[in-house]
């Protein structure tokens, strides 16, 4: 019977596997997938800044946007309604909608809408940012409809912001002398900026940033 050779015998890989793992060598450092990356890392930070910016919008609508206080009363505003808290804590409330001024009915109203608006918009992005995070991918008209959406989200939350400070130096209804007293500028009765202004300022800023790096991706 033949010997056996000692020496043990290797089979050549097909030539498809070699050019598939060349080509994959090379990929891995090629500049196409170090731009891949970069664009994913400014599309992270877009949707975390917009998560951020929608979770600020949300409890605007939520806290007082002025708020007064004395040794007597508390009084604070919302885009909703104007609360009056007494020392026993009872607590005295009047809606917007029910206002006998309709300057001030007009720019709260509005003040609500957008604010509502940059929150309802922002849902919407931070909903298509978990769609891409699950499809692991981009999906072109996405892209295009979160650039979009930003802009309108970044667009509200400024109007809001611009409408709260008009009412803050200037007042409502002050060419009527019967109610010009009760409507006079927020700033002239003492009023600061609470939580809600400054929530729908931080919301402002964090579209526009967020938009930039939608921008970059």
């Amino acid at each position: 019977a033949p010997k056996e050779s000692g020496r043990q015998c290797f089979s050549l890989p097909p030539p498809a596997l070699l050019v598939s793992v060349a080509s994959a060598r090379q990929e891995v450092g090629s500049p196409t997938l170090a731009k891949k990356d970069s664009c994913f890392v400014y599309a992270y930070w877009c949707w975390f800044l917009a998560i951020l910016a929608t979770a600020c919008a949300v409890c605007a609508n939520i806290f007082p946007v002025f708020q007064k206080e004395n040794e007597l009363v508390t009084t604070k505003q919302t885009l909703w309604y104007n609360e009056v808290i007494l020392p026993d804590g009872n607590e005295t409330e009047q809606k917007v909608s029910k206002s006998l001024c309709g300057q001030y009915k007009l720019f709260f109203q509005v003040s609500e809408g957008t604010a509502v608006g940059a929150a309802g918009v922002g849902l919407i992005v931070v909903g298509i940012a978990v769609t891409q995070l699950f499809l692991h991918e981009r999906i072109c008209c996405f892209i295009y409809g979160v650039s979009l959406l930003i802009d309108l989200a970044f667009a509200a939350s400024g109007v809001c912001v611009a409408l709260l400070v008009y009412g803050y130096m200037k007042g409502y209804c002050q060419d009527d002398t019967a109610l010009s007293p009760l409507y006079a500028p927020f700033k002239d009765q003492d009023y600061k900026f609470a939580e809600s202004f400054y929530l729908i300022c931080v919301a402002c800023a964090l579209f526009l940033i967020s938009g930039f790096f939608h921008c970059c991706a």
